[in-house]
């Protein structure tokens, strides 16, 4: 295998909405490491490796992981354009035979040392976080200062929901809110009183106009940049609001069971908080 590419995006492009083709130098480098793989599998005779939740994969079964993965890439590497199915189905290919590399790896001391096992699990994984990426990406810069959003039928129906309870509750003294106007004077609460009485109808005025901008952007595929810093607020107080309901902090973020109440809040609160880095990398794009 020659040395893995190692720019950037270069190999995988948006054609379309939610569409994607590969270049054909990234085809050819690819297919070179599933070879690779595929070669080193043919010759492994020991493989296992331990999932972090201390399940043991022993050298069968990963065998058999590996050479389906190792078809599934090369079925999708014919592919002249990827829809989002075939992007998935692409997605999981690279993450096994990423798995397969790093057990490869473990299994030949030798091959660690000359890096070649090493090297291809490296490239798997940087390749995986490629993929994925293009598939989760929700906001698209498509040039002219203009932005596509690729977000999902699910998040528009989501964040129409919370953008609707929360301007409900904007001029309400409910506790959800009140990350959303702190105190402008700290532990001075006769200050922060008068500045509120003054600026919080304000406060309240600029963020329903940044709702009504999300409001009308979830009908759209494609909003401006200033539109798009609109769109950043909104999703940064839903995040907020959302976060406050469920007391979680950057530190203390524990994963509620799928039986708990908090659960779907919980994902939620995650799902606003990819968005909103998304928004922030396009902008920073």
């Amino acid at each position: 295998m020659t040395e893995p590419d190692r720019g950037d995006l270069d190999w995988i492009a948006e054609v379309d909405d939610a569409a994607w083709a590969l270049s054909p130098g990234g085809t050819r480098d690819l297919s070179d490491a599933v070879d690779a793989i595929a070669a080193r599998l043919d010759r492994a005779d020991s493989l296992m490796i331990e999932a972090d939740d201390g399940t043991v994969y022993a050298h069968d079964q990963l065998l058999g992981v590996g050479r389906d993965a190792v078809e599934r890439a090369r079925t999708a590497l014919e592919r002249d354009r990827f829809d989002e199915g075939s992007m998935a189905e692409l997605v999981g290919a690279l993450n096994d035979l990423h798995v397969i590399a790093v057990a490869v790896a473990l299994a030949d001391p030798a091959a660690s040392d000359d890096h070649g096992a090493v090297a291809l699990a490296d490239y798997f994984s940087r390749k995986l976080a490629d993929a994925w990426g293009a598939l989760e990406g929700s906001v698209v810069p498509i040039g002219s200062g203009r932005f596509r959003l690729r977000w999902r039928a699910a998040d528009r129906r989501m964040v129409a929901a919370l953008a609707t309870d929360l301007d409900q509750l904007l001029e309400s003294d409910d506790e959800s809110v009140v990350r959303l106007f702190p105190p402008a004077y700290g532990t001075d609460e006769t200050k922060s009183r008068e500045w509120a009485a003054l600026a919080r109808d304000e406060l309240v005025t600029s963020r329903r106009a940044s709702l009504a901008t999300l409001e009308s952007a979830l009908g759209r595929t494609e909003v401006d940049a200033e539109e798009l810093h609109a769109l950043m607020r909104s999703i940064n107080d839903l995040r907020l609001v959302v976060g406050t309901k469920l007391d979680v902090s950057e530190d203390d973020d524990q994963r509620p069971p799928v039986s708990d109440p908090r659960f779907q809040s919980w994902l939620a609160y995650h799902r606003l908080g990819r968005m909103l880095a998304q928004i922030l990398a396009a902008l920073n794009d």
